[in-house]
């Protein structure tokens, strides 16, 4: 039998404020790269659609660019919410974000 050496024994340090910080604009970087990827895609998407029902519509050309116009213009709210709510709550943003990459996780271990 081996013996535990006192670094094993000790209990493992608190982070301390700095390391929070730097886990907090860690996150909030990630969080924003997130919701620059779904604007991205919701852009494509919308793109896409606008297509499709241009090629149906024929003559509704002004309404599918007014739909789209909406829909990236709330792409882009979206976006801001979450960077607004990352600043005024960072320490639940990163909980929360702990809490997706966890979920993301589990999801993708299962395959």
């Amino acid at each position: 039998m081996t013996s535990k050496t006192e670094a094993d024994a000790a209990p493992e340090r608190p982070a301390t404020t700095e390391e929070l910080r730097q886990q907090a604009r860690a996150v909030k970087e990630d969080l924003r790269g997130l919701s620059r990827a779904a604007k991205v895609v919701a852009q494509e998407k919308f793109g896409e659609a606008k297509e499709k029902a241009t090629e149906y519509l024929g003559e509704g050309k002004q309404k599918t660019a007014e739909y789209y116009e909406r829909g990236k213009k709330k792409a882009s709210e979206f976006e801001d919410q979450i960077e607004n709510y990352i600043r005024e709550k960072p320490l639940q943003s990163v909980l929360i974000a702990a809490g997706v990459g966890a979920l993301l996780g589990f999801l993708i271990s299962r395959r």
